[in-house]
């Protein structure tokens, strides 16, 4: 797909993912490569080149993913056939917290496990962005209390940034087991 749309070379796609961060705001982000993993030169790579971008940064994106519903679509859909089998969504709070609409899923040793979702109940949208958890299960548990806490805690106010910036920065500081 990035060869397709960079004109037949993936270094021209990932060009044009920079220009784009750039110019929709995501001044902390840089891309080297379109599936997001680190590149390592070598098995023993301690410092491989690697895709950058701030949780602020990717809740911008997501901003702007709202702006394209099949997209949307994608990211709320929990399995799809292919022509090589079914593939399934990684954020597995979709179907368990209500109003999920998904987003994004990711790992990498030096983030540990992440996830960008969107919920929508009753008219309000609560976006967040999550980092450096050491399982899947955990980063899943505390997106879920944030969540819940967001919309219950909160009912007739917009969540504001700062507290859940705090509450994931707090999080990311006690990581311990991921490994570097």
């Amino acid at each position: 797909i990035a060869e397709f749309f960079g004109y037949g070379e993936h270094s021209k796609f990932i060009e044009m993912m920079n220009s784009k961060a750039l110019e929709i705001g995501m001044r902390t982000s840089r891309f080297v490569n379109a599936n997001g993993l680190p590149i390592y030169r070598h098995d023993n790579d301690l410092n491989p080149r690697m895709n950058k971008a701030s949780c602020h940064d990717v809740a911008r994106l997501v901003e702007r993913v709202f702006e394209y519903p099949l997209i949307q679509r994608y990211a709320m859909t929990r399995r799809a056939p292919t022509r090589k089998g079914i593939i399934n969504n990684g954020n597995q709070l979709l179907g368990r917290v209500q109003g999920m609409e998904g987003m994004k899923t990711g790992f990498t040793r030096k983030a540990g496990f992440c996830l960008t979702f969107c919920v929508t109940r009753d008219g309000r949208r609560l976006m967040g962005c999550v980092t450096g958890f050491s399982t899947a299960k955990e980063r899943d548990t505390f997106c879920e209390n944030l969540i819940e806490w967001a919309f219950k805690g909160c009912p007739d106010t917009p969540v504001k940034q700062r507290v859940v910036k705090s509450a994931v920065r707090k999080k990311f500081r006690s990581r311990k087991n991921i490994k570097r």
